[in-house]
């Protein structure tokens, strides 16, 4: 059972931002590892009263990327928190839509994977490529490609599978399996 707790904010124009999303197990406030994906997805808060454990953060309906994000990290047999961040913060389910409005938290993430040095997984597709995106993702890939035997040392050679995909569409492929054991190692 995980439990979803984020930041939210709607803008003027209706369109919304979510970020600071952590999927949190067994009641542990320890912080276990890191997620990297594109943009928020499906996850809407369950209600409106910030959670004052979780920093003020809203409590969301955990999406089908969450529940892979926990199985991942094997959260069923361990207790913490995953840290999800996002490049963008923008919630659309267009993702090159997603590039007209930047909300980058890109430090933040930088900052946080640089002093946190937990497994983190890098699941942003082909997004590393875009022009908004390709130096953030670049320092990212340098910061953690040390600590990360799933990772190819070259970036252009990574697939950066998304969560989904590697724990249930893809789950039975040769590349899937030998991302999962070799990211898994780190944990």
């Amino acid at each position: 059972m995980i439990e979803v707790y984020a930041y939210w904010n709607q803008l003027p124009d209706g369109t919304c931002t979510r970020n600071g999303t952590v999927i949190v197990s067994g009641g542990s406030n320890s912080v276990i590892g890191n997620v990297i994906l594109k943009n928020p997805g499906s996850s809407r808060p369950i209600n409106k009263t910030p959670n004052a454990i979780f920093a003020n953060r809203l409590q969301f309906r955990p999406d089908a990327t969450m529940y892979a994000i926990a199985d991942l990290f094997e959260l069923d047999k361990r207790p913490g928190i995953v840290q999800l961040f996002n490049l963008f913060d923008f919630v659309h389910t267009d993702p090159e839509m997603a590039t007209t409005i930047v909300l980058l938290t890109q430090d933040d993430i930088l900052q946080n994977i640089s002093e946190n040095k937990l497994p983190t997984y890098l699941g942003w597709g082909n997004e590393w490529t875009w022009p908004v995106t390709k130096d953030i993702c670049q320092d990212i890939f340098n910061e953690i490609l040390p600590r990360s035997p799933y990772l190819l040392p070259e970036m252009e050679n990574n697939p950066f599978t998304h969560p989904l995909y590697l724990m249930r569409y893809g789950k039975n492929r040769s590349l899937c399996r030998q991302i999962l054991l070799s990211f898994r190692s780190l944990l």
